[in-house]
């Protein structure tokens, strides 16, 4: 596998920005992380969490070598403290992360452009930002999987040090529903409009203060009729269960026979 570092101009930010890229290594003879494939490869697009960046994954886990046994693409781009989304008086990371950062990896890199071959996926706020990401644009993604996930902003105009912080990423707490960036209400209007829900995966800490966010949201995909599993097990809001989310991630993803619902 590569381990590459990207510093680029970004248009829609008008500034430079970065990634870290791991990408399979073409060998003929494979050994030491190569791969006989050739590409183009499956991708992961795989977001940070809160106080994170695009090393937060290679600094906490041994992803590059889960993603060796897949062949498997992986795009980090940095998220600041975003929650991914497009803020009313700053950068535009939705338009982004849809957009110029799938357009640009898909030139520069040897990447299937097949969306059932592209997946995102993250941990925290970045959990928060795959399923807002892939429920907004369905069809981009064949899946997408959130890790010890944010999925309800309603509680965070609520929580004291955070009101403040909740408006300028989501706007007035009464627009945010509108506005998609409340996932319950994405959720509705894409049931509503017959769309294709995305394969969604949600993996959880029986110790996190969030797992019973994923609970939820679960039930809402499945009563929404969309394919998704639960996973839940010991562990906290920590990179030690993070570490071993991820290889479960990994595996669902290669999953060939999808379950509707239920736990590993």
């Amino acid at each position: 596998m590569a381990l590459i570092r990207v510093h680029f101009n970004s248009t829609v930010f008008n500034m430079g920005t970065s990634l870290s890229v791991i990408l399979p290594q073409y060998a003929a003879a494979p050994n030491r992380g190569g791969t006989s494939h050739k590409g183009p490869y499956r991708t992961l697009y795989l977001l940070h969490g809160m106080g994170g960046d695009c090393t937060e994954w290679l600094r906490n886990t041994s992803l590059e070598r889960y993603a060796g046994a897949y062949s498997l693409a992986i795009v980090m781009p940095n998220g600041d403290n975003s929650f991914y989304s497009d803020l009313e008086n700053g950068m535009s990371y939705q338009n982004f992360l849809t957009g110029e950062l799938i357009e640009k990896c898909e030139q520069w890199f040897p990447l299937s452009q097949n969306p059932e071959d592209r997946f995102i996926g993250g941990i925290s706020m970045g959990g928060y930002g795959a399923l807002r990401t892939a429920l907004t644009h369905p069809g981009l993604y064949g899946r997408v999987f959130g890790i010890s996930s944010v999925t309800e902003i309603l509680p965070l105009y609520e929580k004291v040090g955070f009101e403040d912080r909740a408006k300028m990423l989501f706007g007035p707490k009464e627009t945010a529903i509108e506005s998609g960036a409340e996932l319950y209400a994405q959720l509705r209007r894409l049931h509503g409009a017959r769309e294709t829900l995305p394969k969604v995966c949600l993996i959880g800490g029986l110790s996190d203060p969030l797992c019973p966010q994923s609970e939820r949201m679960a039930e809402a995909l499945r009563d929404a009729g969309g394919s998704v599993r639960l996973h839940r097990s010991e562990g906290g809001h920590d990179w030690v269960f993070g570490d071993r989310a991820i290889v479960d991630a990994l595996a669902w993803l290669f999953e060939k026979e999808e379950k509707s619902y239920g736990a590993f």
